[in-house]
């Protein structure tokens, strides 16, 4: 029955393969005799234009050199693209070519001589030349074009006809075959699926007694079996509930499991936001203290005392600064400056500072692989990883050990790829190994959730700050331990085939102004700070506490304004809103920006800020200066 069934289906495919065959047959063996036929009538076409210009060149001699050079450079071409057919046919095809080239190219040297030293008869000797060693050749290949084409022509018709007759015989059969098997295979069917029917029908009428068989061993015997096995099924009333409970109860726990997960999630993201948000309060405040703490600095002699407490002023709000920066990076809030540098470099540089920080009762070594080990990263922020690591490895061996900072170049693939969670490709890993005591299996899960620590002191921002920043890079952490055995951070970041950039900046230079600077900023005391710093730069400073403020001293005197500093962010109208009021009633007024936000908070695309100069808060002297004279240029 199934081997029946079966080629009555492969019939029909087996027609389409036959008649597909003969037809990509006649289609290949047409083809190539158009294309055959067709490049013999291109390349008489060719032999055509060439005796044309042939003949221009035996008319030219007698007009001088200039239109004898001018007819020999058309033949030229003619005979390149001539040869350019030509390069598809047959060995001896292409040698009769070669020779027509040979004499057209005899008949340009003779002709090029006749003009350039005419004599009596030099025009006919080259005439002659034409007639007797080239125009002969030039009939030939004619004619002997036209007959190939032609010959390609009735063999490409010939081919297509027989292979026509092939494939219409092979339809004919393969149908008839299926014609009579189509007939026993539907008798069959027809009295077996009766029989089947009446069965069905007894069992959906309750009638669930007597056996149900069928004379016979194919597909609808086995149906038959089954029909009455399902019979037997229904009358044991055998319904396996503790099994369906079971799944149930699974399914429950998988989406309790995924719930959490997305709590979690969740939790994570609010806490990123609050850290926005506190980030941004925050520099409001270190950009008065810093700001401030420069110009009492500067109203100081050098001997004065106070200027010792003023400088741990500034180091305290540095301080913060970074830990500012700490919190917009486990968030991924943080700006990146991302250029190409090498790891190596980073972390040679870096590894003096760490010696001090692990202090002499923990050993460091540095392992690291040949080359550069190149990344695209920001140099600030890869310190802070390697720092952040460092001291967590310090933490973990109170009574001293062995710190190894290790990189290498590695390839991510497949499952290694998805266990640390990046896309496939070339990575940089650097591994810190320490000696301590270990990390139990259930603290592992939770290393780099924020706040979360085990240390009495500790903030728990220290790998969730590591977190934020790889994963901000495109790259991953993994963690492998063993209590008791130490434990190694592996960090991996996307390699970078670029060349490293010099970092070197050049030295601030105190800028001193003229131009009558507008500051827009509704925090009072931020505002008054970048008064007093842009002032004691030298400019003129007028200050507004809101856009709408702003616009209203802007419509009495913007002629004395060169340039608008607003915030970014405002209550009422934010600073993008006034920059385009400013751009469209003023033009000639330049904008600039201050933020407390490394991005935009909000908008229609939360993760850009706005195009021009834009001053991240906190800033020095020199910073705000340098971007206010930028402003201006």
């Amino acid at each position: 029955m199934r081997t029946r069934l079966l080629l009555l289906l492969a019939l029909p495919f087996a027609v389409c393969v036959a008649l597909s065959a003969v037809f990509v047959a006649v289609d290949r063996s047409t083809d190539a005799a158009y294309r055959r036929a067709l490049a013999w009538s291109d390349h008489a076409a060719a032999v055509l234009t060439l005796k044309a210009q042939a003949e221009q060149v035996v008319a030219a001699v007698e007009d001088g050199s200039p239109a004898t050079e001018r007819a020999i450079g058309e033949l030229q071409a003619a005979r390149a693209h001539s040869l350019a057919l030509a390069a598809g046919f047959s060995d001896e095809e292409l040698a009769e070519e070669q020779a027509l080239d040979a004499a057209l190219g005899a008949l340009e040297v003779a002709a090029r001589d006749a003009a350039a030293h005419p004599a009596p008869g030099s025009d006919a000797a080259v005439a002659n030349f034409y007639r007797d060693r080239v125009m002969t050749l030039l009939d030939q290949r004619v004619a002997e074009e036209h007959r190939g084409s032609a010959a390609a022509a009735r063999h490409g018709r010939a081919v297509t006809r027989r292979m026509l007759a092939i494939g219409v015989a092979i339809a004919a059969a393969l149908l008839a075959m299926g014609v009579v098997m189509s007939l026993r295979l539907v008798r069959h069917l027809t009295r077996s699926l009766r029989y089947l029917e009446a069965q069905a029908t007894r069992l959906a009428g309750g009638d669930l007694e007597g056996a149900i068989a069928l004379d016979s061993h194919d597909e609808l015997g086995r149906l038959a079996q089954a029909f009455d096995h399902m019979a037997a099924e229904l009358r044991g009333s055998m319904v396996h509930r503790s099994e369906l409970q079971a799944l149930v109860e699974r399914r429950s726990a998988e989406l309790i499991a995924t719930e959490d997960q997305l709590r979690q999630t969740q939790k994570l993201d609010a806490i990123g936001r609050l850290a926005g948000g506190i980030a941004h309060d925050f520099n409001n405040l270190l950009a008065v203290i810093i700001a401030s703490g420069e110009l009492a600095a500067e109203s100081l002699d050098d001997a004065h005392p106070a200027r010792i407490e003023l400088a741990e002023v500034q180091a305290a709000a540095l301080r913060a600064a970074a830990l500012t920066r700490q919190l917009l990076a486990f968030s991924r809030r943080q700006p990146r400056q991302p250029q190409p540098l090498s790891l190596n470099d980073v972390i040679t540089n870096l590894q003096r500072m760490l010696l001090r920080i692990i202090g002499e009762d923990v050993a460091l070594t540095a392992e690291l692989a040949p080359g550069a080990c190149m990344i695209d990263g920001d140099v600030g922020q890869l310190e802070q990883v390697l720092t952040n690591l460092v001291v967590n490895a310090r933490d973990a061996m109170p009574d001293g050990g062995r710190v190894t900072i290790r990189t290498s170049d590695v390839e991510l693939r497949g499952p290694a790829a998805a266990r640390v969670g990046v896309a496939p490709g070339g990575y940089v890993e650097l591994a810190v190994i320490d000696t301590g005591a270990g990390i139990p299996a259930d603290i592992q899960a939770r290393l780099f959730e924020p706040f979360f620590t085990t240390k009495p002191t500790g903030t728990g921002l220290g790998l969730a700050t590591v977190f934020g920043i790889v994963t901000q890079n495109d790259g991953g952490v993994a963690v492998e331990s063993t209590p008791g055995h130490g434990a190694t951070f592996r960090v991996y970041l996307p390699r970078s085939a670029r060349a490293p950039v010099d970092a070197a900046a050049p030295p601030p230079v105190r800028v001193q102004g003229s131009a009558t600077v507008l500051v827009v900023e509704d925090e009072a005391q931020v505002r008054g700070a970048v008064v007093r710093r842009l002032g004691a730069c030298g400019y003129r400073v007028r200050e507004a506490a809101s856009g709408a403020d702003a616009l209203a001293l802007l419509a009495e005197r913007h002629d004395e304004v060169q340039l608008v500093l607003t915030d970014l962010v405002m209550p009422g109208m934010t600073g993008t809103a006034l920059a385009a009021e400013l751009r469209r009633r003023w033009p000639v007024i330049r904008v600039a920006f201050m933020s407390g936000y490394p991005a935009h908070p909000g908008g229609g695309d939360p993760g850009r800020l706005p195009e021009g100069v834009v001053i991240h808060k906190p800033f020095d002297a020199d910073t705000l200066a340098t971007a206010v004279e930028r402003a201006l240029a």
